[in-house]
């Protein structure tokens, strides 16, 4: 057993998020049902949500340029998607891959 206990938000660059939510929307074949908008224009959207990073901090304004902002609720969401993708991967690379696989996220908001 394995436990891992990982404060991702801080740590998940935002190119690698945008990559992997952009090919999610791509594999989602009723994405064009729930919505008009193109692939191109959520992840745009999405880029505009996770960029928009500024802040006051002791009175001295601030941005944020590395990782997603915790306490965004598209962080948590854009998080675990990265999170799978991870997991999916290294999975993937496992001669004996474990019977079990739990993934526990504890979301402070």
């Amino acid at each position: 057993m394995v436990s891992f206990d990982v404060s991702l938000f801080t740590k998940v660059p935002i190119q690698l998020a945008l990559s992997i939510v952009k090919q999610r929307l791509r594999s989602n074949p009723d994405l064009s049902q729930r919505t008009n908008l193109s692939t191109t224009e959520l992840n745009q959207g999405l880029e505009f949500c996770l960029s928009s990073t500024n802040f006051t901090f002791r009175r001295k304004h601030c941005k944020q340029v590395f990782g997603t902002v915790i306490g965004s609720p598209v962080s948590s969401v854009v998080v675990n998607l990265v999170m799978e993708d991870v997991e999916k991967r290294a999975l993937e690379t496992f001669a004996d891959p474990p019977r079990l696989w739990k993934r526990y996220v504890d979301i402070h908001l």
